[in-house]
């Protein structure tokens, strides 16, 4: 389903709020959500992905605040999120009365084999304690050809990453259950691509993505709101740089579609 102009700017600004109230209500801090900015990159893959896909049935796997499922669900797909956190973190799917199904383990899936037409997930393979693990259950319950469709994997020559391990920015460090802190975890696009090849998926599209910094949450307000007053600017920028070759390898994050063999 195609969602019209005047409904992205809806979109977006009902998930600003949302994000802004939760900060003020609840402490709770979901600054990529607060920023005009970084909303619109999250509809422009939420609108790829439902170009690929249409109607059909879609795991939106570690769906963290429930945006892209919150999004994808405005477009016409058959969402079902999935995370390990806490079961009772505000969620934005929960505005369209979708539950999050809450497991404990990234490698041991509660759905039946065969059960998705696809797999979203965005930002979330780096983090898992076990990459090969988690593929593979991620292709047991997807369909024959079903896709799988990895967003936002840190790219390991990015500028972004380099400059905030050396500010000593960086999150390291693993949880209880062995989960990856941060983003520690990086690969290049070839080593990204050979990772999932390796577990019997043809890579139909990989890319990098993002040139201009997400966020700069520790840059001063005052710098914040003047680079981000204009969003759509910015990412006319973005891509422009995302189309020179030399420039393109240096980008945040990484990005894979493929397709179940």
């Amino acid at each position: 389903m195609i969602i019209t102009a005047e409904e992205r700017r809806a979109e977006r600004a009902l998930i600003m709020e949302w994000a802004r109230s939760l900060r003020m209500t609840q402490g709770i801090r979901s600054a990529n959500l607060e920023l005009e900015y970084t909303v619109w990159r999250y509809q422009e893959k939420a609108d790829e992905i439902a170009c690929f896909i249409g109607t059909s049935r879609v795991l939106d796997w570690g769906c963290g605040s429930g945006h892209i499922s919150y999004m994808l669900a405005r477009r016409g797909l058959d969402v079902t999120p999935y995370d390990i956190a806490q079961a009772d973190a505000p969620r934005m799917n929960q505005l369209l009365g979708e539950e999050t199904v809450i497991g404990d383990d990234a490698r041991a899936l509660p759905f039946d084999d065969a059960s998705f037409d696809a797999v979203v997930g965005c930002g979330v393979l780096e983090h898992v304690a076990d990459m090969d693990a988690s593929l593979a259950e991620l292709r047991r319950v997807l369909r024959p050809n079903g896709l799988l469709m990895l967003y936002n994997f840190p790219n390991s020559s990015s500028y972004v990453e380099a400059v905030s391990e050396w500010l000593g920015h960086a999150k390291k460090g693993t949880d209880s259950m062995g989960n990856v802190a941060g983003h520690s975890r990086k690969m290049s696009l070839s080593r990204l691509k050979r990772l999932v090849e390796g577990h019997s998926y043809v890579v139909n599209l990989s890319r990098y993505e993002d040139l201009v910094p997400a966020t700069l949450r520790r840059a001063p307000a005052v710098i914040r709101r003047s680079l981000f007053e204009q969003p759509g600017i910015l990412l006319l920028v973005n891509r422009a740089l995302g189309r020179i070759p030399m420039i393109q390898r240096i980008a945040t994050n990484l990005t894979i579609i493929a397709r179940k063999r």
